[in-house]
């Protein structure tokens, strides 16, 4: 998720308009949830005393997803209007490192959330309502494609596939890329996973792309998906060329580290899909790309 995004949804979080489009069951409780928090609590000491379980059951939930506990602080910074850079260092974090939470590539621990809640002073009914907003959010925004694949594209045969992302600008998204990618690795026909990564392409080639290195990255992704369904399929020479072209981009391409519905990064599943890609050295990648933003800042500052 990035950063825009999370700004923009953060923004239109308090109004909950956007729950009603919460399907996934576990993000329509957490939904209810919230919507039990903010009402009056129940008079009846039974529907009260189950209403408190659930919360507890549910909320317990909650904390074991690490995705939500990463953007649980993204959010509570929104909406609570907190400094991000005295949350880090409640931490003893610094901005790189709350980018990298952001990005997936730090964990947030249950003990460090709680302890920005506390340091923060910040009412545990309030806390809780945000935590399962930011959780109902995680959740739809992971499962929102899958929703869109089952109700617009998958009853569709291939080409009628292709003519509707075509036609539709909505699906031309990187997020419907990645998913086809996911679907051509868990296809069991060969043909079917080789057609799956072909439509993740089209998609490619209409998303305009705002930075050319994540271009570059999202490209190295799907072409590395369509080298393992070739392989699969048993076109070892148009593979070995899909490859070449993964490994190119490789070394150029950014965005690897975002995660997906597993927690697991682009450059995780490359390398498990890729034979002969080179180790992800992200630690190289990350000073490749901030210096160049600390020295324009430097300049401001002259």
């Amino acid at each position: 998720m990035k950063s825009s995004e999370t700004g923009a949804s953060a923004r239109k979080m308090d109004s909950l308009e956007w729950l009603q489009s919460a399907r996934h069951p576990e993000g329509r409780a957490a939904a209810a949830g919230v919507l039990w928090l903010r009402g009056q609590e129940p008079w009846d000491p039974l529907e009260k005393a189950i209403q408190a379980a659930f919360l507890e059951y549910l909320l317990e939930q909650v904390w074991r997803n690490p995705a939500s506990r990463r953007m649980a602080i993204t959010f509570l910074c929104r909406l609570e209007g907190w400094s991000e850079v005295k949350v880090g260092k409640i931490l003893g974090f610094s901005a790189a490192d709350l980018e990298e939470l952001e990005l997936g590539l730090r964990p947030m621990s249950r003990e460090d959330l709680e302890k920005i809640v506390a340091a923060q002073k910040l009412p545990r009914r309030r806390f809780e309502e945000i935590f399962l907003l930011t959780h109902a959010m995680v959740i739809m925004m992971d499962t929102g494609w899958e929703m869109t694949w089952q109700d617009q594209l998958e009853p569709l045969s291939f080409p009628e596939r292709r003519a509707l992302i075509a036609a539709d600008k909505e699906l031309q998204n990187g997020g419907l890329a990645e998913l086809l990618c996911e679907k051509s690795r868990e296809a069991d026909d060969p043909e079917e996973a080789v057609a799956l990564a072909e439509l993740a392409f089209l998609v490619l080639e209409l998303v305009k792309a705002p930075v050319e290195s994540f271009r570059l990255g999202d490209e190295g992704f799907v072409w590395g998906h369509l080298g393992h369904a070739l392989q699969r399929r048993g076109d070892q020479a148009a593979a070995e060329a899909a490859f070449a072209e993964c490994i190119k981009r490789w070394e150029t391409g950014d965005g690897f580290e975002s995660v997906d519905r597993q927690d697991r990064s682009k450059a995780e599943i490359l390398q498990s899909l890729v034979p002969g890609l080179p180790p992800y050295d992200r630690n190289r990648r990350l000073s490749r790309s901030r210096p160049p933003r600390q020295e324009a800042r430097k300049g401001k500052r002259r």
